[in-house]
């Protein structure tokens, strides 16, 4: 007896994968054949005070990037200043992942999200400090790179959030979540940066006395300040006064953003519980690797790889292309405003498309790498036309195309990014979704701050971010179509929803329209590899023998379902007895 499985839907181990596949199995049994599972309302309100905190550390993030050339005039500041204090973000992250994703793992989400938002408090108390160039400039620094210690709670505690929380036809939507809030908070700047930042000669009330306070002021003021502008050729056309209100106006900034992350932390310090009493689903009870154990059993999965580069090139390069969005155009004409406009939308676009696609996800979940593949190749189009309509005399430019083209290749790359995610926990299990996300964003954050690095380039100009992008979204491509990874997670979860728990003390053979799996306790008499045969279908030619003394189960245990089908050819008659065959 021979029972096929669907070779085209799952992950398929070979002869290099049984130290995987057993500890797999291991790490999924259960103590008892029943178990209570509940799903609580309140997973709503944790994943709301979530996706805030996500959102604030977006937009403290993006703080200067919008306001670029504002800053720059009001501080002296140059390009590569603007780049390097956004990019560290991306440094500090680097510095602290490691701490924060095995933090999340033994301590809970309670420590990983209230640490991080204490963090973007103490970076955004920083900044409101001084409003002096050279001083301000330091402080600024120390701020971000401060505030970027949130960075991996923010960007990878959203899967590990879904599977504490939320059963599993609910998760790839609760990822998209957060993961959207967390792109809003990036794409909020873009207005609330130049609204309450003003660029041009302010609104200021001609009166004798205002005027006199302001120059009383300046001449208080430290002479090294003025420095800072000795070598600007535009300091001769900027008045004492535009400067000053501009200085007014970012620190304004400053304190608003200041204001709200210590609101956040109190309301986060009030109540944001570890973990529910009870887990919504059987995977959210079953036992993890330990951190540092799941992490370095990542680099000998090559499935999950393959995910973890295609996110890294493609969001790590746009992420940071983004936060330069207004230094990208200011050579084309494009005003700070018109700039912000678009990063406003084409994060907003994207932040609507993800929570979509992610419910597509959730009702359609074994097709992920489908929607993936195709998000990726219309995403690398866009930024295709994008770069030649920039690079001149291929395709005319025009407002409207050039807008739409960057709003449309920014939605269809990021609608994928909690897809990545989700996909990424599943080939990863019995890691945690501590240590899969984390890998995925520590290589997303390495992309980012290489991308920055030719700004130390004098006159390198811009066209380059946008080539660098476009490829780094076509070079993608191969790696999703090598994607093979089986959703681990979610068949032990459908698996119990459909009471498919075996009596430990026989051997079931369990099937559906995806797998035909085999639950082998030690009664069945399956002692060697030619015992028991696990094969991975005849269309990849591959077989995997896996011995019941490499399964090492006990007769109080449940197996994970597995992706195979049992050769009853290779069987003893005793055998076929014992499993029911």
């Amino acid at each position: 007896m021979k029972m096929d499985v669907n070779p085209g839907s799952i992950n398929r181990p070979t002869n290099t994968e049984v130290d995987e596949t057993s500890q797999l199995l291991r790490s999924a049994s259960l103590l008892n054949n029943e178990i209570q599972v509940k799903v609580y309302k309140r997973r709503w309100y944790i994943l709301t005070m979530f996706s805030i905190f996500c959102f604030t550390q977006g937009a403290m993030w993006n703080t200067f990037g919008p306001i670029s050339e504002t800053c720059e005039e009001a501080f002296g500041w140059s390009d590569a200043t603007i780049a390097w204090i956004t990019n560290w973000g991306s440094v500090s992250f680097m510095v602290t992942a490691f701490q924060f994703f095995w933090m999340m793992q033994v301590k809970g989400l309670r420590w990983a999200v209230l640490t991080s938002s204490f963090f973007l408090l103490f970076g955004a108390a920083f900044r409101v400090i001084s409003s002096s160039p050279k001083t301000a400039t330091i402080l600024f620094h120390i701020g971000q790179f401060v505030s970027g210690f949130a960075g991996p709670v923010s960007m990878g505690a959203g899967p590990a959030v879904s599977a504490v929380w939320f059963p599993p036809n609910e998760r790839v939507t609760a990822t998209a979540i957060s993961t959207s809030m967390g792109l809003f908070g990036v794409a909020v700047p873009y207005l609330l940066g130049p609204f309450i930042v003003e660029r041009g000669i302010p609104t200021v009330h001609n009166s004798t006395k205002e005027t006199s306070q302001f120059h009383s002021s300046v001449l208080q003021s430290d002479e090294n300040d003025m420095d800072v502008f000795s070598n600007s050729t535009q300091f001769g056309n900027i008045t004492d006064i535009r400067i000053q209100k501009e200085r007014e106006q970012i620190m304004l900034y400053m304190y608003i953003e200041c204001i709200w992350c210590g609101l956040l932390f109190l309301i986060i310090l009030c109540y944001f519980p570890k973990a529910p009493s009870l887990p919504p689903s059987m995977s959210a009870n079953t036992g993890r690797q330990s951190y540092w154990a799941g992490t370095f059993s990542l680099f000998k999965n090559r499935h999950f790889l393959f995910i973890a580069i295609t996110y890294a090139i493609s969001s790590g390069v746009y992420g940071a292309w983004q936060s330069v969005l207004d230094v990208n155009l200011k050579p084309e004409g494009i005003s700070e405003k018109d700039a912000g406009w678009i990063g406003f939308y084409s994060t907003v676009a994207s932040c609507v498309a993800a929570v979509l696609v992610g419910r597509f996800g959730d009702l359609f979940a074994r097709h992920m790498k489908l929607f993936i593949l195709a998000l990726f190749v219309v995403a690398t189009a866009c930024f295709a036309i994008f770069s030649l309509e920039l690079l001149g005399g291929v395709i005319p430019r025009y407002d409207a195309l050039l807008y739409g083209t960057v709003i449309a290749g920014s939605t269809f790359l990021l609608s994928a990014t909690p897809m990545l995610f989700e996909l990424a926990c599943e080939t990863a299990f019995p890691a945690s979704e501590s240590a899969a996300n984390g890998m995925l964003t520590i290589l997303n954050n390495l992309l980012a701050i290489l991308f920055m690095i030719p700004f130390a380039v004098p006159n390198i100009g811009t066209m380059w971010m946008n080539w660098t992008l476009t490829g780094s979204c076509l070079v993608s491509i191969p790696f999703i179509t090598m994607m093979s990874g089986g959703f681990r997670r979610l068949a032990l979860d459908e698996y119990t929803n459909q009471e498919q728990i075996v009596d430990p003390g026989s051997v079931d053979i369990v099937a559906d329209h995806d797998y035909s799996v085999a639950f082998c306790p030690p009664s069945a008499g399956l002692t060697s590899a030619q015992d028991m045969e696990v094969s991975s279908g005849s269309k990849q030619g591959r077989d995997l023998a896996l011995s019941q003394q490499d399964l090492g189960y006990g007769s109080t245990s449940v197996l994970t379902p597995v992706e195979v089908h049992i050769d009853a050819a290779t069987l003893t008659d005793n055998q076929k007895g014992a499993a029911h065959i």
